[in-house]
């Protein structure tokens, strides 16, 4: 409910109740602390709002939310993805994908499809303004998390997702 109520006000500036960037991520970032963000009812709810709040501000009249989008960006990864250093490549070897080393990637993404479809949609949207906020350690993660979720289909919301993301990429 919450969520909501700060998204419509995100959304409808000068109304009753009004909440900049820097409340929304102090929530959000408050909220991730609370929970478990793969087994808190509410990850998908924090995601959803963090992509209304990249998607508002993407805009170029709108102030720049770079540092905001960063700080979101590193918690989630953290709070989603397993701590795994990846052997440095020159160029992306699909090998990989079938190495024990992604195996965590597989299960985190089976148990919680909902979750990483919201957290490739909040990715997908900070593309085109707020790409040179992302770590190359934290784009490894999530771009292994997409390879993988694009091999199981029956992984359902999560594959969706990360075809949403590559359709998106593409087209911008």
């Amino acid at each position: 409910m919450v969520t909501s109520i700060v998204d419509f006000s995100l959304s409808h500036p000068g109304g009753l109740l009004s909440f900049s960037p820097a409340d929304v991520l102090a929530l959000i970032i408050a909220s991730v602390n609370q929970k478990n963000v793969l087994t808190s009812n509410a990850s998908t709810l924090l995601l959803s709002l963090t992509a209304s709040l990249t998607k508002i501000y993407t805009n170029n009249s709108r102030p720049d939310i770079s540092q905001q989008i960063a700080l979101l960006t590193e918690h989630f990864c953290n709070a989603l993805f397993p701590a795994i250093g990846f052997p440095e490549m020159q160029h992306f070897m699909p090998e990989i994908l079938q190495q024990p080393i992604v195996q965590p990637f597989h299960t985190l993404i089976i148990s919680n499809p909902e979750v990483f479809s919201q957290f490739f949609r909040f990715i997908s949207q900070t593309i085109s303004r707020y790409s040179m906020t992302w770590s190359q350690h934290n784009v490894q993660r999530w771009m292994y998390c997409i390879l993988v979720a694009l091999g199981y289909p029956e992984s359902g919301l999560a594959f969706q997702g990360a075809t949403d993301f590559l359709v998106h990429s593409f087209i911008q």
